[in-house]
């Protein structure tokens, strides 16, 4: 997981797909509130190098669940709000703490998970900051910090192996 500003986000080396679709990422969150929900093509498109963000809103949550993705990292940046977001590592080389709640959803690259353990992280997104969520980062997005609030977020999908750099 990383965390980080707006501003900073383009100083992590993190390859020429980061570089790109970063840097338009970071157009479209300069507009806030008023950016159009929806799914917006990035730097191409996935079929070109780049990658898709969809904006959405909604209310922010008391409870939520765990989940991850095998294949691809999100980078998301809250545009208007604000929103907690528990992080819990899953350990590659012993057993998960965590239970699927469902076999892993090929089609949306997600698994959600029974269990809601004490987070190794609780991060707080405003406007101006973005969190990169690796697959083996699971995440419980969209938390109230102290009461539930309108949210508008905007969620990248890039896949992780373009991104991460590898042993």
């Amino acid at each position: 997981m990383l965390l980080d500003t707006l501003d900073h986000g383009c100083l992590y080396s993190l390859g020429t797909r980061w570089a790109a679709v970063f840097q338009e990422a970071v157009a479209l969150a300069r507009q806030g509130a008023a950016l159009p929900e929806g799914v917006h093509t990035l730097a191409g498109g996935p079929g070109h190098g780049g990658a898709t963000a969809s904006v959405s809103v909604y209310e922010s949550a008391l409870t939520g669940r765990y989940e991850s993705h095998h294949v691809m990292a999100d980078i998301q940046i809250v545009l208007d709000g604000e929103e907690a977001c528990q992080v819990l590592p899953i350990p590659a080389d012993h057993p998960s703490p965590l239970t699927p709640e469902a076999p892993y959803d090929t089609g949306r690259d997600i698994v959600f998970y029974r269990e809601k353990p004490e987070a190794a992280a609780r991060i707080c997104l405003r406007p101006g900051l973005f969190a990169l969520f690796a697959p083996q980062d699971a995440h419980m997005p969209g938390l109230a910090l102290s009461s539930p609030c309108r949210v508008k977020k905007m969620v990248v999908k890039v896949p992780a192996a373009a991104l991460l750099p590898r042993p």
